[in-house]
């Protein structure tokens, strides 16, 4: 007769842990703003484990990962321990026992869509900088992917190590990593950190708590047929720009790519430079028609990696020379989204005002045509007053959309 006697995997202790950090880097521009609609955030949303969270399996410690600070855990790191006894009796009436008994870190998952970076049922112990996105081989036949057992698996003794996951906020698709720690012999497992790209279907660089993207921070030096796009990467890459009328579709990152703008869009320029890490630069763009709304859709592709679209309006200005430098203080257009262009024949200062008169934001600036951020303003009318060096005043009004 054999008998059998297992015990039974349970959870004893589970730890959870929910401080959020938002990774912000800052970046300078020559162009006026108001608000935030120039500030650069990044894209990537890391957490830190501080204090690493250790995990050991005699005590069935789970720690779960909850990537957007939701309340809702989209994988939980297990570990557990299994102690077997038997005995058998021969044919001869010899009784024999026997033990055995086995150490386990394994990763689970919330959903059946959510996926895991590995092969067969191991997942793969990622190195810094490793790519985790929609090329990859993600396991998702199972709810349990071993991490180590004993001491057999891709984690134990090799040091940190990340796990690549990806699941979904909403409809979504997001990509992240984990970032643990599987010492040989001990059995037990560190959780370290991790972060996730709140870009959708965005990959992310194990180990990256930024993110690859672009920041658009305002238009300088406008003119009839050109105007300079300035702009801030987060990474060291390729930046591709694509400008078409204000009124056409968006474009895709493809059609990014390849230059060729959205179906049936007008595109009035297109390119591409090469980008340095923190590094602001601009996009010199010509070819334009005067008097004319924009739009300039960028993209930025760092190790493989493709950014979601961004993009910005501007206006050219008018040819009309007569009009530009006959001392008339102008501003358009009226209503305006996010932008609106001011044409200063004279040195001298702005001043953005309510219907009360309250100054809502100043500045000095030379002679020429500037473009001014008023997409933190709410919808409304508003007043732009200017004063030139002579002390000349002029006064016009616009409408936010």
């Amino acid at each position: 007769m054999i008998s059998f006697y297992f015990c039974k995997k349970f959870h004893a202790m589970k730890k959870t842990f929910t401080k959020k950090l938002a990774a912000y880097t800052g970046a300078a521009g020559a162009f006026i703003a108001l608000g935030s609609a120039s500030e650069a955030k990044a894209q990537a949303v890391y957490t830190d484990v501080n204090p690493d969270e250790v995990l050991y399996p005699v005590s069935f410690d789970i720690y779960d990962i909850d990537f957007n600070n939701d309340a809702i855990s989209e994988f939980s790191i297990e570990t557990f321990y299994i102690f077997s006894s038997y005995s058998y009796t021969t044919y001869s009436g010899s009784i024999f026992y026997n033990t055995f008994s086995y150490y386990s870190a394994g990763i689970t998952k919330a959903d059946n869509n959510f996926g895991i970076l590995g092969t067969s049922w191991e997942a793969s112990a990622l190195a810094n900088g490793d790519i985790v996105n929609n090329s990859g081989d993600f396991l998702t036949n199972s709810t349990f992917w071993n991490l180590g057992y004993n001491n057999w698996g891709n984690f134990p003794g090799a040091g940190d190590k990340y796990i690549g996951v990806h699941f979904t906020i909403g409809t979504d698709v997001h990509y992240g990593w984990i970032l643990v720690n599987m010492v040989f012999g001990s059995y037990s497992i560190t959780v370290k950190g991790f972060a996730y790209e709140s870009q959708p279907e965005v990959g992310i660089m194990a180990g990256d708590i930024v993110g690859v993207y672009m920041n658009l921070t305002g238009v300088s030096n406008l003119q009839p047929t050109s105007a300079d796009v300035e702009y801030w990467p987060s990474k060291t890459g390729t930046a591709y720009y694509v400008v078409q009328l204000a009124t056409d579709p968006e474009p895709d990152k493809d059609q990014m790519k390849a230059g060729t703008g959205a179906i049936g869009a007008t595109v009035a320029n297109f390119g591409n430079a090469i980008t340095t890490e923190n590094i602001a630069s601009a996009f010199a763009v010509s070819g334009l028609t005067d008097g004319i709304q924009y739009t300039l859709y960028s993209v930025i592709e760092s190790n493989t990696i493709l950014s979601n679209v961004k993009s910005i309006d501007f206006t050219t200005t008018v040819t009309d020379v007569d009009e530009l430098f006959s001392g008339v203080f102008s501003a358009f257009p009226s209503p305006a989204d996010d932008f609106i262009n001011v044409q200063m024949p004279l040195e001298g200062e702005i001043k953005i005002m309510d219907l009360n008169g309250k100054v809502i934001f100043s500045t000095q600036h030379a002679a020429g045509t500037h473009n001014i951020d008023v997409s933190a303003l709410t919808s409304g009318m508003y007043f732009i007053h200017f004063t030139d060096i002579q002390g000349n005043n002029q006064m016009v009004k616009f409408v936010k959309k």
